[in-house]
């Protein structure tokens, strides 16, 4: 009961949405059935779910053997989601708790993740993923979860640190568009918090920022470097979970030498365009640069994540035709890559 009581107080607060029963989610989901599973976040098994009157929404749900940190993780849910509004950031409808079984209610997002799109397990389809065929795709996805994590870290009623952005946190909706989901790790956070606080490192090994790590320090700049190996997820079409097991193999370390060598196309996904045209060469040069600066070891060395935004939107522009790119990012690539091999 005290724990349904701080939900209810929390949900209040950001005006958390509707409280659902634990009968009408059963009747959504057959049940919570075996073929109605669509994935995993950070607190329980998510379920596609069709309610009475024809809405489809998502239910992430964990039953009745819930730990301390998976309730941590869907206090956090509750309390932060409700006060975010970005087209590009994921919805929560409502909410519920019965007898210990958490569940939280989003929007459905119809072609699941960026992770499934990129190394497989996509919803099944007649016609090619547009996530693997075209470049401006990609660039339409990395500029719209950019300009979440702006959202995040600028706009935000109080600053909010993501801590697990990554592939398959990325949902795309019936247009393709990307919706930043899975915030069971966030942490709303003043300055003054981001000037001294530490917390325990929590996050997904792969995207994690090496500096973060190590010290413990929550810094918005760990959500730039979490971005950067999604950029270079995109831009090699490899999973950053997928060489081996140890560091020193990671995508990281596999794709920056590429970069800084200016060979990155010996290392560029040809699923989209086996001969890229000039101007889609010049676009993964710019996400290359920016990548490269996005995962500098240090912390203060890489670019705010308004940065990040601005270089990404250049590329719409016609104007980038032919600019070089030493022009539009600064030369960081020498000095701040090496650091993180």
């Amino acid at each position: 009961q005290v724990f349904v009581d701080v939900v209810r107080k929390v949900a209040s607060h950001g005006k958390g949405g509707e409280v659902f029963t634990l009968v009408e989610l059963a009747a959504a989901t057959n049940n919570f059935a075996a073929d109605r599973e669509i994935g995993y976040g950070s607190f329980g098994t998510v379920y596609k779910g069709t309610f009475p009157d024809g809405r489809k929404v998502a239910i992430k749900h964990e039953g009745a053997d819930s730990v301390q940190g998976h309730r941590d993780a869907f206090l956090s849910e509750v309390d932060i989601l409700p006060t975010l509004r970005h087209r590009h950031i994921i919805r929560l409808l409502g909410w519920c708790v019965a007898e210990k079984e958490n569940s939280l209610v989003y929007e459905y997002m119809k072609n699941g993740s960026l992770h499934d799109h990129l190394h497989g397990g996509a919803p099944s389809s007649s016609s090619p993923s547009p996530v693997t065929t075209s470049w401006r795709k990609h660039m339409e996805i990395l500029l719209g979860i950019s300009r979440a994590i702006e959202y995040l870290h600028s706009h935000a009623v109080t600053p909010v640190i993501h801590r697990d952005d990554k592939a398959s946190n990325i949902l795309l909706d019936d247009t393709w568009a990307p919706r930043l989901a899975d915030f069971g790790l966030s942490l709303k956070i003043s300055w003054d918090d981001i000037k001294c606080r530490n917390a325990p490192v929590m996050g997904t090994s792969r995207y994690a920022d090496p500096e973060y790590i190590s010290t413990g320090r929550l810094t918005l700049a760990m959500d730039v470097y979490s971005f950067g190996v999604v950029m270079l997820e995109m831009l090699t079409g490899k999973t950053a979970a997928g060489l081996v097991s140890n560091n020193k193999n990671s995508l990281v370390s596999f794709a920056l030498p590429k970069i800084e060598a200016k060979k990155l196309e010996e290392v560029l996904d040809r699923r989209p365009a086996q001969k890229p045209t000039a101007r889609q060469l010049q676009a993964t040069d710019l996400v290359a640069a920016t990548a490269a600066r996005c995962l500098c070891l240090q912390g203060k060395k890489r670019p705010a994540i308004s940065e990040v935004v601005a270089e990404l939107t250049l590329v719409e522009k016609p104007s980038f035709v032919g600019r070089p790119i030493s022009t539009i990012v600064p030369d960081t690539i020498k000095t701040g890559a090496k650091d993180d091999l």
